[in-house]
């Protein structure tokens, strides 16, 4: 399947490995605790590991109010690093009522399927969403448009053809917006005022 699984710990100084799990995927790290996840046929089981050791600490289970919880305290703890994660705009969320307009408009022109995830900074919006091909698929765009205008800033095609749903496609770090496309590529973007 698409996306990452294990985790390997290596040691810059000496040059090789801590230690690895081939099981479990890894999500964040939080208070020298890492969090992963085992993907099961519905839904995840959740884990803590001993970040020297990678041994489990904690098993978690499949309750995702757990480990957003986690999640939230992780990007507060990176906000303050000079990080920016997206937010996640879901159909029946009413955050962001400001947005809600836009999402709307968008799902109805582009297909969209699923969750957008965004950033806003002042008036710049990037995001990213899955849209329905002629195919059947999905294909994976991120795009920013500068809200006060309407023109749009950005438009990349991330994945094409999936039957997935994936994210944590994009984030910011001080001035500089990192998008991964797929698995094989990382673009970094200048943001300017």
């Amino acid at each position: 399947m698409p996306g990452h699984k294990g985790i390997i710990a290596f040691e810059i100084a000496n040059e090789k490995i801590k230690w690895e799990n081939k099981d479990l995927t890894f999500l964040f790290p939080l208070d020298d605790i890492i969090y992963t996840y085992a993907q099961m046929f519905e839904g995840r089981n959740h884990f803590a590991l001993d970040y020297k050791t990678g041994e489990v600490v904690k098993a978690l289970g499949s309750d995702p109010s757990k480990i957003s919880a986690l999640r939230e305290k992780f990007i507060e703890n990176e906000n303050s690093k000079d990080y920016l994660f997206p937010n996640i705009h879901i159909d029946d969320s009413n955050d962001f009522e400001d947005l809600i307009s836009f999402f709307q408009k968008l799902k109805n022109k582009s297909l969209v399927s699923g969750r957008i995830e965004f950033i806003q900074l002042d008036s710049m919006l990037i995001f990213s969403y899955h849209s329905i091909n002629s195919k059947g698929s999905m294909d994976i765009f991120l795009s920013a448009i500068d809200l006060s205008t309407g023109n749009y800033i950005l438009e990349e095609k991330l994945l094409k053809d999936t039957g997935l749903f994936q994210s944590d496609s994009f984030f910011i770090k001080g001035s500089l917006l990192f998008v991964l496309f797929g698995k094989s590529k990382l673009n970094v973007y200048e943001l300017r005022n």
